[in-house]
């Protein structure tokens, strides 16, 4: 089955147990089938593309994309040097508007998976660059055009063809998702966002306004590489801003603003940033340090790869990401959601007389992690608050009735809940008490460990994003973590899924295709059929795969939540003891998510097994 947004979106979330089986085609994306005409074929000259070639000086760069290979973060190359970050990206039409005969040639199935510069190799990428290149030359005034847009401003690409002289660009000044300009319910002007942060005036930054930047580099879709146009240094920062659900980069703002200073965490932001907004002056993002770096995960599989991955570094850095957590928990009063290796950045130390490289936490917007990142008690939550919102649950059923009982009976769901005035808009961390919230960020962290200390940069084959290196194997397999650390990694991540063979969604990636994972239905990578294998029958079998592993979700939510309603009733009858799990469950583990190692245990187990290396070492 191929990568398709239209689809495979429904396959990974819940809404696979109340949709149709997706549509689907019975040959290979750009083949032929017996059914096909002449005049629809990707074989007559007439269908083929104008040009795929790279533009030889072009004037537009394509940085990236996101949004499953619908959005690209592009940049216009003569503008360089006086454009701010106003974070005008391309966007493609709905997936099932594309022709068919042009998403094979355009890579639409890889360009799902791929977020970085990788992207430019592909066909779309060179297409939207062409098409950008036509518009160019037929807008006489289009460096004024642009230059004028507003902040939030996006190009629409529409009746995508072959002749790419006649592809629609049109330029709005307004947020796709929402048809308005910038709407009014999103942003906070400077004096209304001091108020929600409540903060002393000594603690606020200086504030910025946009025009004063000047791009670079667009990194990543909430973050873009800028310079003062005024500073003589010309020093690089990074912008953080975002075009959708700004309540979330506030909130940002709000916690790293609160936070303590520590040399793990990413430092409090620099300045703040304003834009224009039709008549209003409106914060739109913040600046931070820049890290030239990068991330953990790219770190990790470059220097495994080149062999210099020493594990000196690994239990430094397993150290400072636990003693960051320790940090955030204890002296900022609040939690870290979002653990993973991307959201790990790596800093030069030169603070000692040997030259090290260090980590430094970053991203506390307390969203959201991936599904493979998060704890069981934590994904359950999310599932069924999806599932709850779309009706899927009767009212009066007792699964609905359970989570109910779970999100607003618990005497831990109060602000007292949290240690902390700064309250995130996370509901299935809110909900826990601070012990539960440390087990949470424990299970992440040691799925962190296994990458960190096998040396790669994921711990699955993930099916929306890609790696430019993957892992050959997957967690929980041991190759080269010390023996000492594994079953710290095992306590860290009771609960996982994977320690019961249970794949993600029930669906793997592999290429630029999914098939049922094993265990729903498929086969070993080498007993697979070849691109002429029906494609029917397989987009089929991926559907039901996901639809049984989203069912199986549920049932193991359904019976968590009845255990937690449970323990409500008892403990409002006065006995505080937990009920034992069900004779016939099979997953009581995660109904006791405290059983996981504690950080500082995490910090103790780290330091005796670097002894026991060195030990064991001096020996030989």
């Amino acid at each position: 089955m191929e990568l398709a947004p239209d689809h495979l979106r429904t396959l990974l979330t819940p809404s696979a147990l109340y949709s149709s089986a997706p549509p689907t085609r019975r040959s290979p994306v750009g083949q032929p089938s017996a059914h096909s005409s002449w005049s629809t074929s990707s074989l007559n000259p007439r269908n083929r593309i104008d040009s795929l070639t790279p533009v030889q000086g072009p004037r537009w760069r394509i940085e990236g994309a996101c949004n499953e290979g619908t959005q690209y973060q592009v940049l216009p190359i003569p503008l360089l040097g006086r454009l701010p970050p106003t974070r005008i990206d391309v966007h493609l039409p709905p997936y099932a508007d594309i022709p068919d005969k042009l998403r094979g040639p355009l890579d639409l199935a890889a360009a799902f998976h791929i977020t970085d510069g990788r992207i430019r190799r592909l066909g779309i990428a060179q297409y939207v660059l062409r098409v950008l290149e036509a518009w160019s030359d037929r807008t006489a005034d289009w460096e004024a055009i642009y230059l004028d847009a507003p902040h939030g401003s996006y190009i629409q690409l529409s009746a995508l063809c072959a002749q790419i002289s006649q592809v629609h660009v049109d330029l709005h000044p307004r947020d796709p998702s929402t048809g308005h300009i910038n709407p009014d319910d999103q942003w906070l002007s400077p004096d209304d966002l001091a108020i929600y942060l409540a903060l002393e005036q000594s603690a606020w930054p200086p504030v910025a306004d946009i025009a004063d930047l000047r791009i670079t580099a667009q990194i990543h879709d909430t973050i873009s590489l800028v310079h003062f146009r005024d500073d003589p240094s010309d020093s690089t920062v990074a912008f953080k801003s975002t075009l959708t659900a700004v309540k979330y980069l506030y909130h940002e703002l709000k916690v790293l603003l609160a936070l303590p200073p520590h040399p793990n965490v990413i430092s409090r932001p620099l300045q703040i940033v304003t834009a224009q907004h039709g008549s209003r002056l409106v914060v739109c993002g913040f600046t931070l340090n820049y890290h030239a770096l990068g991330s953990l995960k790219n770190v990790i599989a470059y220097r495994a790869h080149a062999g210099n991955l020493k594990r000196d570094d690994q239990y430094r850095w397993a150290e400072q990401i636990t003693r960051a957590l320790i940090h955030v928990n204890e002296q900022g009063g609040t939690f870290y959601s979002e653990l993973k290796l991307d959201n790990i950045l790596v800093t030069q130390s030169d603070s000692s007389e040997k030259k090290q490289q260090d980590i430094v936490l970053a991203d506390f917007e307390q969203r959201a992690n991936w599904h493979s990142w998060a704890a069981p008690e934590i994904t359950h939550v999310e599932i069924f608050e999806e599932l709850v919102e779309s009706g899927y649950f009767a009212p009066d059923s007792a699964a609905h009735l359970d989570f109910t009982t779970y999100l607003h009976q618990i005497p831990t769901v109060t602000p007292a809940a949290v240690p902390s005035p700064i309250q995130s808009y996370f509901t299935a961390w809110t909900v826990l008490s601070a012990a539960a919230q440390h087990a949470a960020e424990v299970f992440s962290l040691g799925k962190t460990l296994w990458c960190l200390f096998e040396g790669v940069s994921n711990m699955n084959t993930n099916i929306r994003i890609s790696h430019a290196r993957e892992p050959d194997y997957v967690f929980p397999e041991f190759r080269h973590t010390p023996h000492g650390l594994r079953d710290l990694i095992r306590r860290c991540t009771y609960g996982a899924p994977e320690w019961k063979g249970r794949a993600t969604a029930g669906v793997v990636r592999y290429g630029d295709r999914v098939w049922p994972a094993e265990g729903y239905g498929g086969v070993p990578e080498t007993k697979r059929g070849g691109d002429g294998e029906d494609e029917v029958k397989r987009a089929l079998a991926v559907h039901d795969a996901a639809r049984r592993w989203w069912e199986e979700e549920v049932d193991r939510g359904t019976r968590f939540f009845a255990h937690k309603a449970r323990q409500v009733k008892e403990k409002e009858n006065g006995d505080a003891a937990a009920p034992e799990a069900d004779d016939d469950d099979d997953d009581p583990e995660e109904f006791d998510a405290l059983r996981r190692a504690s950080l500082r245990e995490v910090l103790e187990e780290l330091a005796r097994s670097r002894d026991a290396e060195l030990s064991d070492a001096d020996k030989k």
